[in-house]
């Protein structure tokens, strides 16, 4: 298994189709934007291969030391077989040193989705990922934060979307504080 920088129309195109049925629309990008941003060198756009083929995506906003996991996504045909897990592994060793953060839709919330809440939630617990002190909502959609680094900041976090995005994206993030009954296990 490998994480492989996109940079062939054919492989964008491939990412770009398990982006679009991967994630609600209230959470996407507009994918041109987010090339743009990797042009720039403000986004990494991965994809992951295992034996020799396509078989998830990762995009990664970029600052400095700290790294904001955008978009995870295992293509179906590849589920339920530890790719995800191993993914998660080969990005910490990529991006060694480095501050990871994935954002998640929160579990505290009655969703008619809730069961896959808790599961994406109990995956990132798995592979090292703390609950931070605070959630936000992002463009209307309350998300928990987790990190390899339980000391980010929402500072922190908010500079991660200014030097990928630009200012303006950050209007759409507003922190929810106070997240104690928030439990890792």
């Amino acid at each position: 298994m490998r994480l492989k920088h996109a940079n062939t129309k054919e492989l964008l195109q491939k990412i770009e189709n398990l982006y679009n049925t991967s994630f609600p629309k209230e959470e996407k990008k507009p994918f041109t934007l987010i090339v743009e941003k990797q042009k720039r060198k403000k986004v990494d756009i991965l994809s992951i291969e295992y034996k020799k083929n396509f078989c998830g995506l990762m995009i990664l906003a970029l600052n400095k030391d700290n790294i904001l996991l955008d978009y995870f996504a295992i293509d179906t045909l590849f589920q339920s077989q530890g790719l995800g897990s191993k993914a998660i592994k080969l990005l910490y060793k990529k991006y060694e040193n480095k501050n990871i953060i994935v954002e998640i839709e929160s579990t505290k919330i009655n969703s008619s989705n809730l069961i896959q809440r808790e599961k994406r939630r109990k995956f990132y617990l798995k592979n090292n990922f703390k609950s931070l002190n605070f959630n936000v909502n992002l463009f209307n959609v309350e998300m928990e934060i987790l990190s390899n680094n339980t000391n980010i900041t929402y500072k922190e976090y908010i500079e991660i979307y200014k030097c990928a995005y630009g200012n303006e994206i950050i209007k759409n993030i507003l922190p929810i504080t106070n997240n104690s009954s928030l439990k890792d296990n």
